[in-house]
């Protein structure tokens, strides 16, 4: 048993490279121009082995392969006239999706690709090589594959055909791109011998779709995986081809829903006791040959090299290929078992093994003879893999289903979720698009955020609001698990608003949009005739009975007790007479202009805040007061003209609040999006993001540093409270609950 690298895009070098059908035989050498000597001249072994990659990969069970299938079998299956009834909805948006070619132009290369290959030496060069190589001829593989299929569908199935083509145009330019890469190590790759002399393996049509389906799904998790870890760790990015595998998974996605499509219209294939052996059998057969395929030497030294661990990323692109999966194969692995990452792990020490007995110099006969007992350990641990615990799982649209899950994504509502309706956004993203959505005009109110009119000035204390980069808050938002969490409002399949009181998650968004919205248009009771005023009015006479007016009186002793303190204490003492009388002074501002500004439009609302700002005034005047017992005096009017208030609110999503949701529960499952790794507890990753959130700010801003965050406002509203705020955060006000 003899691994070799897969590509870290594909698995199609894991289904490509089960064998199912008739047994490929050895090939003969696909020709390679051989690279430059002055490379090469240090090292025999790889010089020897860039004459095995002129095989283009020697074919072993785990190689990447070249099928063919039943053609007229595939016909059959698909042939509008032998199945009037076939649904072809689903396909024929699918079809509409690739036509718009959206990477059409986005494999583009730059002139730092040949500075970048040159700079690759030793073993780093041998694997970037053998991954270029792999890559080129899987891709290749599919694409010769599916441009078939799409020629012999023309007569029985033009959109299937049509969608067979378009899939191969994105395959041939894939394969383009990555025969071109291996220029830049002066190598390349006979793809027209190729070609003629592999040997292609023959897959029944319903394994073709089995198999493609899961390799495009895996080839999806691989190339994102990497994409968001590189884009974490630039200093990784070995070659510039890297930082195109978004779009690269993006064709791998779309080509993922059409095979799903597929399956979907010849319910057969989903049904019943065959379908669910041979789903297990296929689910099975990709992660190995992937787990492998990764964990084999050369592989292990690319992860390594891009900053990767091979098991937990080899963990993490299963367990999201498996969430993938099981939505619709009737039957999956167990792969949350202990024992399935047991097997798997058995099964890569074999593997190594039976790698390192072929490295040896022995004869082929020894070699083979000393690996039978490592096969036959091998098939015993795949037979108990087998045979393991599984999950029952699938689904498929029914007409009238039997019970109707909840849509739990925001905008989409009826029986099967596909109603389109309003989504939540902070203030309704300032009502674009309000003309033809007359219902968000109660829920955009921005007055406060528009520049003054000329001549006037804003009144102090200012408040600002950093704006950050999507990805700290409409990523969050629009990655949200359910739509009820950490919303304040949603609106229903009418367009109709349901106020969301569920949590006290709910603080941020409500904060932000008010942020921006006029404090008059909240509260006037002429545009908001059914405001309820009973409880403010309780507090209104509460507050005028002032049961503190006579509290704050000074003695004789507050003088002699300043004089003896001395040293630390004493600073300290001055310190805290300092900001209490900075902090009340400017609650007293605030409340002072909020109670003139709605004398007109809430007059209960108005006596409240002015009574308000009396006790800061009074607070701020006895903590005054108290610092000329130690010689000390603030000047309120300078800072009152001077003094500028920052409030810091980093994402109008939650901090945590998201990452719970996001990330799952307890554990970072999406480790390279959150980046707190894959057994990291959601306070690593929350802890993790408010660290990079301070980064930028103070990267594009200079207010954090002027006084050290002490003028930031932070909300922290989620379960875990401030106790997940990082220690760089601590001198900000810390807002929570």
């Amino acid at each position: 048993m003899q691994a070799a690298i897969g590509t870290p895009s594909q698995l199609a070098a894991a289904p490509r490279g089960l064998t199912a059908g008739r047994r490929a035989t050895p090939l003969p050498r696909s020709r390679v121009a051989a690279a430059d000597p002055g490379d090469l001249a240090d090292n025999a072994e790889f010089k020897n082995k860039r004459i095995s990659v002129n095989e283009a990969a020697k074919q072993t069970i785990l190689t990447p392969r070249f099928y063919t299938t039943d053609f007229e079998a595939m016909d059959d299956m698909f042939s509008l006239e032998k199945n009037p009834g076939l649904p072809m909805e689903e396909l024929t948006a699918v079809l509409k999706e690739l036509r718009r070619d959206y990477n059409k132009r986005s494999f583009v290369r730059s002139e730092l690709y040949p500075s970048a290959a040159a700079a690759l030496t030793g073993t780093t060069r041998r694997v970037m090589i053998d991954f270029l190589e792999r890559a080129c001829t899987t891709e290749f593989s599919g694409f010769l594959l599916y441009k078939e299929l799409g020629l012999k569908l023309q007569g029985s199935n033009p959109v299937l055909a049509e969608i067979f083509s378009l899939v191969s145009r994105d395959e041939a330019r894939h394969a383009g791109f990555a025969h071109k890469g291996l220029t830049d190590f002066n190598m390349t790759l006979d793809l027209g011998c190729l070609t003629r002399e592999r040997t292609y393996t023959f897959f029944n049509p319903k394994f073709i779709l089995y198999a493609t389906y899961l390799s495009e799904v895996i080839g999806y998790w691989r190339y994102i995986t990497i994409y968001r870890h590189l884009q974490r760790s630039p200093d990784c990015q070995l070659y510039p081809m890297f930082e195109l595998f978004e779009s690269w998974c993006q064709d791998e996605a779309r080509h993922g829903d059409f095979l799903a499509a597929a399956l979907k219209a010849r319910p057969e294939l989903l049904r019943g006791l065959l379908a669910r052996l041979w789903g297990r059998f296929f689910c099975l057969a990709v992660y190995c040959t992937m787990y492998l395929n990764d964990h084999s030497s050369r592989f292990r030294h690319l992860y390594e090299a891009l900053g990767l661990e091979v098991t937990p990323f080899c963990r993490h692109v299963i367990n999201q290929t498996h969430q993938s999966v099981q939505r619709l194969f009737p039957e999956v692995p167990d792969v949350e078992q202990p024992a399935f990452w047991a097997a798997l792990d058995r099964l890569a020490a074999l593997n190594s093994a039976a790698q390192a007995i072929d490295a040896t110099s022995a004869p082929t006969w020894l070699k083979r003879l000393r690996t039978l007992p490592l096969l036959e350990r091998a098939a015993a641990e795949c037979v108990r893999l087998y045979l393991a615990p599984t999950k029952r799982c699938g689904s498929l649209d029914a007409e009238q289903p039997a019970f109707h899950c909840q849509c739990i994504a925001d905008g989409w509502g009826g029986p099967t979720c596909e109603t389109p309706y309003e989504q939540f956004c902070p203030n309704q993203c300032n009502g674009m698009e309000e003309g033809d959505r007359p219902w968000l005009k109660p829920h955009v109110h921005t007055p406060a955020a528009r520049d003054p009119q000329p001549g006037q000035t804003r009144k102090r204390p200012l408040i600002y609001v950093y704006e950050l980069p999507p990805f700290y808050n409409a990523v969050m938002l629009q990655y949200r698990v359910d739509k009820n969490d950490c919303v304040h409002r949603i609106f229903d399949e009418t367009n109709s608003t349901l106020l969301n009181d569920q949590y006290l998650y709910n603080p941020e968004p409500v904060l932000y949009t008010t942020d921006f919205e006029s404090m008059d248009d909240m509260f006037s009771l002429e545009k908001n005739p059914d405001l309820p005023m009973e409880e403010l009015t309780a507090v209104l006479q509460e507050l005028r009975r002032d049961h503190n007016k006579r509290s704050f009186v000074r003695s004789e002793l507050y003088a002699s007790a300043a004089a003896a303190l001395t040293g630390d204490t004493r600073r300290e003492m001055i310190n805290f007479m300092d900001r209490a009388c900075t902090t009340e002074f400017s609650g007293f501002l605030l409340y002072k202009e909020l109670g003139r500004k709605l004398q007109r439009s809430n007059p209960v609302l108005a006596e409240i805040f002015s009574l308000v700002s009396r006790d800061e005034a009074r607070h701020a005047g006895f903590a005054h007061k108290g610092l000329t017992d130690f010689n000390m005096t603030l000047d309120l009017g300078c800072l009152t003209r001077e003094r500028t208030y920052t409030f810091f609110n980093p994402k109008f999503i939650l901090y945590a609040t998201y990452l719970s949701e996001v990330i799952g529960y307890w554990r970072a499952n999406d480790f390279p999006f959150i980046h707190g790794g894959p057994a990291a507890w959601r306070t690593h990753a929350a802890a993790n993001l408010m660290i990079e959130v301070y980064h930028w700010i103070r990267s594009h801003h200079p207010y954090w540093d002027r006084h050290g965050g002490r003028d930031h406002v932070l909300l922290s509203v989620h379960d875990g409270g401030s106790c997940w705020v990082p220690a760089v955060l601590r001198p900000a006000t810390i807002l929570s609950h």
